[in-house]
C-alpha cells in the first residue's frame, strides 16, 4: 500500500543525515531523489499536517531501512538465509520483469532486502467521524493529503492513535507489511512480506505488482483511487503471473484463488455493514440509538471477521480505501481489449482535478467514463502528479 509514511518519509532531520552520511555518501549519490528528500525535509518544516515527531520517525526510519539493505544475490549466496527465503527472494527478478512488461514501473525497486525485527515493517494509524466515514486527513508537500499516518515504531503509532482518540476520532491501528515510496526512492523487500502461510509466493507476487502500481500511478488526495487501482492491478495480475509461471491447474494457483475466495468474502460482509452503517448515520435516529446499532455491526464484525481489535469506523475506511470500483475496473480493462499497458496508461491519466473533492471515496463515474471512452487517455495536464516512475506519462 501506498502509506503517509509518504511525503514526509522524504523528510529527514538534518543531524540524523550528517551523521550517516559518511558511511553512505556513495550509495546516495547514485540516487536523485536524495534531493527531493532534501527539499520535502524544508517544506515540511514550515509545517506540515502531522506531528513534528512522526516527522522525525519517518525520516529515521527510512534510513534505518536503507542502512541495513543487503543486495538480493548477497543474501540467497549467504548460507545463513533459510531455503524458503531464498526460494522467494530468486523469484523477484522475475516478478519485476513481469511488471515491467506489463506496463508497471519497476526502476531500481526490490534490488535489495532488509531482514526486520519486528513482524510488520510499519503501523498504520488513521481516524474517522464516530457517526459518519469522514477520515481524518494529514496534509504533505508535493503529495498531497492522505487518510492515515504509517509509524515505524508500533509504540509511536499506539500513541498516536490516543491522542487521536482523546480528540474524540475513532481510531484504527494495524500493522502493515510492506508500504511503496511511489517511486521517489528504491524499496527494498522487506521481511514482513514473507509468511509462513501456503500462501507465501503468492502473497509475495501479489504485494510486488501492488506496490509496483504506486511507484508508476499517483493521484493527489485520491487515495480511494490510488489503492483501490492497486488492488485490482495486484490481484489480477498475480493470476496472470502464476498461470504463466505455474500453470492453471498448478497448486500455486489453487492455494492464490482459495485464498482470494476468502478475501472476497470477507470484503463483501464488511462492505454490507459498510453500506448498513452509512444508512444509520444518514438517518433520524436519535445519537444514542445510532451508537448502539454500531456496537452491535462492530461486535458483529469483530467475531466474523476476526479482528485483533473492535474495529471502529476507522478501521471500516481503512479496508474501504481498497475495495472500490473493482468491477468498473475489470469492464475498463475488457474495454482495453485486456492489453495492460493500455489499461495502465489510461488509469495513469486520471488527475486530481477530475474528483469533486480530496479524498473521494466514490471515483465509478471517473472510470466509467474511461470505459465509455474505449479506453483512450485523458488529455495530459500539466503539472502531472500522476506518473511517479523515471519516465513521464506522455513519453
Amino acid at each position: 500500500m501506498w502509506l503517509a509514511v509518504v511525503g514526509c518519509v522524504h523528510v529527514v532531520r538534518f543531524e540524523v543525515l550528517q551523521c550517516w552520511a559518511l558511511r553512505s555518501a556513495v550509495r546516495w549519490a547514485r540516487n536523485r531523489r536524495v534531493l527531493a528528500l532534501l527539499a520535502v525535509t524544508l517544506l515540511c518544516s514550515l509545517g506540515c499536517g502531522a506531528p513534528p515527531s512522526y516527522l522525525f520517525q519517518a525520516a529515521g526510519g527510512q534510513l534505518e531501512l536503507y542502512r541495513q539493505a543487503r543486495p538480493i544475490p548477497e543474501v540467497i549466496a549467504d548460507p545463513r538465509t533459510p531455503e524458503s527465503i531464498r526460494e522467494l527472494l530468486r523469484e523477484v527478478p522475475r516478478v519485476k520483469a513481469f511488471a515491467l512488461a506489463h506496463g508497471l514501473e519497476v526502476n531500481d525497486n526490490y534490488d535489495d532486502f532488509v531482514e526486520l525485527n519486528r513482524p510488520y515493517v510499519v503501523w498504520f494509524v488513521n481516524g474517522s467521524d464516530p457517526l459518519g466515514f469522514y477520515p481524518l486527513a494529514f496534509w504533505f508537500p508535493v503529495v498531497g493529503t492522505f487518510p492515515g499516518l504509517g509509524w515505524f515504531d508500533e509504540g509511536e503509532a499506539r500513541q498516536h492513535a490516543a491522542e487521536l482518540a482523546r480528540g474524540g476520532w475513532d481510531v484504527s491501528v494495524r500493522g502493515v507489511r510492506a508500504f511503496s515510496t511511489g517511486g521517489w526512492f528504491s524499496d527494498p523487500i522487506v521481511s514482513s512480506m514473507f509468511t509462513d502461510s501456503a500462501n507465501a509466493f503468492g502473497y509475495l507476487v501479489n504485494v510486488i505488482l501492488h506496490e509496483s502500481l504506486h511507484a508508476t500511478i499517483l493521484v493527489a488526495d485520491q487515495q480511494f483511487y490510488n489503492e483501490s487501482l492497486a488492488s485490482f492491478v495486484g490481484d489480477q495480475l498475480t493470476l496472470r503471473y502464476l498461470a504463466q509461471r505455474f500453470g492453471e491447474n498448478s497448486e500455486e494457483m489453487r492455494i492464490y484463488r482459495e485464498r482470494q475466495l476468502m478475501n472476497e468474502q470477507v470484503e463483501r460482509l464488511i462492505a454490507d455493514r459498510y453500506d448498513e452503517l452509512e444508512a444509520l448515520y444518514a438517518s433520524d435516529k436519535s445519537i444514542h440509538d445510532k451508537l448502539i446499532r454500531k456496537q452491535q455491526i462492530m461486535r458483529e464484525l469483530f467475531v466474523r471477521v476476526g479482528f485483533e481489535d473492535l474495529p471502529t469506523n476507522a478501521t471500516l475506511v481503512g479496508t474501504r480505501l481498497y475495495d472500490v470500483g473493482q468491477a468498473e475496473f475489470e469492464t475498463l480493462l475488457e474495454r482495453c481489449g485486456h492489453d495492460w499497458q493500455r489499461f495502465i496508461r489510461v488509469t495513469g491519466s486520471v488527475n486530481a482535478k477530475q474528483f469533486g473533492g480530496p479524498q473521494e471515496e466514490d471515483f465509478t463515474p471517473i472510470v466509467k467514463r474511461l470505459a465509455a471512452r474505449e479506453c483512450k487517455p485523458f488529455a495530459p495536464r500539466r503539472p502531472t502528479l500522476y506518473r511517479w516512475g523515471r519516465q513521464s506519462a506522455s513519453r
